[in-house]
């Protein structure tokens, strides 16, 4: 990797703990992904995003969904059906990431607490062959 970007390398700088749990009820298959993390208050996105109050970055949180889609399925997000940013994420506030499987497309949430910050669907294809 000595030849990847940094930027993007210091994008994926992020802490986190993971469950996944895999069920099938009645022939229905469920799979739900929760992972936390944080954004430290030194990401490189905060400066000027906004001077005074940073705010993490609405990129920096989808980042956070793509690296969890390819992590639970090993497939890449081809798009981003829709998505709903409903209220900020402050720099080194834990927030919570629930993917959630429903009819063959992904349901994302971030939570802090009980708020949704940002909600969508995500549409996933095949990684591509190196």
């Amino acid at each position: 990797m000595s030849n990847a970007n940094p930027n993007l390398q210091a994008v994926r700088r992020f802490t986190y703990r993971n469950e996944t749990e895999r069920s099938g009820v009645a022939g229905y298959h469920l799979r739900m992904s929760t992972s936390r993390f944080f954004i430290a208050t030194d990401h490189p996105a905060l400066p000027g995003h906004f001077p005074g109050r940073p705010v993490v970055p609405g990129v920096v949180l989808l980042d956070r969904v793509a690296a969890a889609v390819e992590r639970e399925t090993g497939m890449r997000v081809a798009a981003l059906a829709q998505v709903k940013f409903s209220a900020p994420l402050l720099p080194g506030i834990e927030a919570e990431l629930r993917i959630e499987e429903k009819s063959k497309k992904l349901h994302f949430r971030i939570l802090h607490k009980a708020a949704t910050l940002a909600s969508g669907i995500v549409e996933t294809a095949a990684k591509a062959e190196a």
